[in-house]
């Protein structure tokens, strides 16, 4: 999509209202739905960050698959599972990892429906792997705001407080990480660039851009951002 410099740059106070302006069409949802995100019919579970109403989703799914290959992807967080999809069609071998039930539930839904062999699992990021089980690539999508603030279930998708899930997530990633393997980050740049920098940092990486796309949080919205891939190289 190309950049439209007359929306792209907002201020914190506009995405913060833009974003939970978005999270509140997600919570009205009391049954399942269907939506049909890029190339995929998809069910969508209530209380599960949802495609229809985010443009990162689709934009994650299209460019990690590319990146990823045949190869195998721990991705942590997958909501209705819609990454796992495109990398699982385009040949990676997919393991995922959500703490939310309804989102659990809502991948392993959307891989049987498509027929793909996804490995579903239920718990906090690593919890549920064994300790034998690694991978060439670690994805998450993360909740792009550190706001310091009780959250939902569902708002966990959006709002990391303090960022404390993200530095489990780059801390233990290397005991889940095969030889030469690449951790990576679905992020924006409405996020706390600097304290990814530091968590990074303090974990012995420098964050490379792998890709980046300016877009509206919402298709037609009028708030935008810039949502990148990060990689986790060596310092």
């Amino acid at each position: 999509m190309e950049n439209d410099m007359t929306h792209n740059r907002v201020n914190a106070e506009d995405w913060r209202r833009g974003l939970y302006e978005s999270f509140a069409k997600v919570a009205k949802h009391d049954k399942p739905y269907e939506v049909r995100v890029g190339v995929f019919d998809i069910t969508v579970l209530p209380d599960v960050f949802s495609p229809k109403y985010f443009t990162d989703s689709l934009y994650f799914a299209e460019a990690l698959a590319k990146i990823v290959g045949a190869k195998s992807l721990l991705e942590i967080g997958p909501g209705t599972g819609i990454i796992a999809l495109y990398c699982a069609t385009a040949g990676a071998h997919v393991t995922a990892v959500d703490i939310n039930p309804q989102a659990y539930r809502n991948t392993q839904i959307n891989a049987e429906r498509l027929g793909l062999p996804i490995s579903v699992r239920h718990g906090d990021l690593y919890a549920p792997l064994s300790p034998e089980e690694k991978f060439d690539y670690i994805f998450w999508n993360h909740p792009f705001n550190n706001w310091n603030e009780d959250v939902s279930m569902l708002m966990r998708a959006g709002v990391d407080p303090q960022y404390k899930a993200l530095r489990q997530y780059v801390c233990d990633a290397k005991k889940h990480l095969n030889p030469g393997g690449q951790l990576l980050l679905g992020s924006s740049d409405m996020a706390q660039t600097s304290e990814i920098e530091k968590i990074a940092a303090d974990n012995g990486y420098r964050l490379t851009t792998l890709a980046s796309e300016d877009m509206p949080i919402e298709d037609g919205h009028k708030v935008w951002n810039t949502y990148l891939i990060y990689r986790f190289d060596a310092a």
